[in-house]
């Protein structure tokens, strides 16, 4: 990837295949603002299924777990922004973190066909400022990240929210929302198979093939999710942290911490993540 002048905001803007995938479920710490021009695509966020047609926009807040796929075999273009909360806290200071952060309440979010004019011009001029590299263009990009991020709040306070959950999803569905309540505890395969009333070999096929996650990576992905939020807002020792989350054995944590987030815990409690937030960025979606 080349160097960015701004390293807080990436933005991408890319044609996909027909029956294009994700190759892998998918977890980072920044913000993710997913707008779909052309195509459908069936999006997995944290334990719901949502479909995205022309002018959807998906919303997805650091260390939301998603995954999108292919509905039909056609191609699809989209335009991506990711951002480091970083970028929120002008917002944060002036309307309240709590007022921001409802704007990601509701995951998807369909653009008014009055103003998709409008969004395609931000975005358009949003991903020319990023190629621009002098004193202003920085600047110039953050400003309108908060215009776009003040609009969609406008636009989901006035919108309807439903769910288009397919009803073949909607046994994952519960799956996936039981696995993301009662994570603390021992969750073995078994459990959750029976909860849904399926054979445990179908119901790992099937939860991997729609969410994009293999049943005990998505457990650790939700419990991982959970100490890295008790690692930067408690003082808890680690071991506690731990065993609080569902690991029983402090040092697998310690390992499989260090593989998603690339720091150990120690390290993540102490400076956060330390790699460049777009490292493993290319490509990905």
């Amino acid at each position: 990837m080349k160097q960015l002048h701004n390293e807080s905001i990436y933005i991408e803007r890319i044609v996909r295949p027909p029956k294009f995938k994700m190759k892998n479920d998918h977890m980072h710490a920044y913000f993710e603002l997913y707008y779909l021009l052309d195509g459908t695509r069936k999006c997995f966020i944290n334990h719901s299924f949502y479909t995205l047609n022309p002018h959807d926009m998906m919303l997805i807040r650091g260390g939301d777990l998603h995954h999108t796929s292919y509905l039909t075999d056609h191609s699809h273009e989209r335009i991506v922004i990711y951002f480091d909360e970083f970028e929120l806290e002008r917002l944060y200071n002036k309307y309240g973190k709590e007022t921001i952060l409802s704007c990601f309440q509701y995951p998807k979010c369909s653009i008014p066909k009055k103003d998709q004019p409008y969004l395609l011009e931000l975005l358009t001029f949003m991903s020319a400022q990023q190629e621009l590299i002098d004193e202003f263009s920085a600047a110039i990009l953050q400003n309108r990240l908060e215009e776009l991020l003040l609009y969609l709040l406008r636009l989901q306070r006035t919108s309807k929210h439903e769910l288009d959950e397919p009803v073949e999803d909607s046994d994952i569905t519960t799956a996936a929302r039981y696995i993301c309540e009662n994570f603390k505890q021992e969750l073995t395969l078994d459990d959750v198979a029976q909860k849904v009333n399926m054979s445990t070999t179908y119901f790992s096929k099937k939860f991997k093939a729609m969410t994009g996650f293999g049943f005990k990576e998505y457990l650790n992905t939700i419990r991982l999710k959970e100490a890295a939020r008790k690692l930067k807002d408690t003082s808890e020792p680690i071991t506690e942290i731990a065993l609080e989350c569902g690991f029983n054995d402090s040092n697998y944590f310690g390992d499989i911490f260090k593989k998603v987030y690339g720091i150990s815990p120690r390290g993540y409690r102490k400076d956060g993540m330390t790699t460049s937030p777009w490292d493993k960025l290319c490509n990905a979606e």
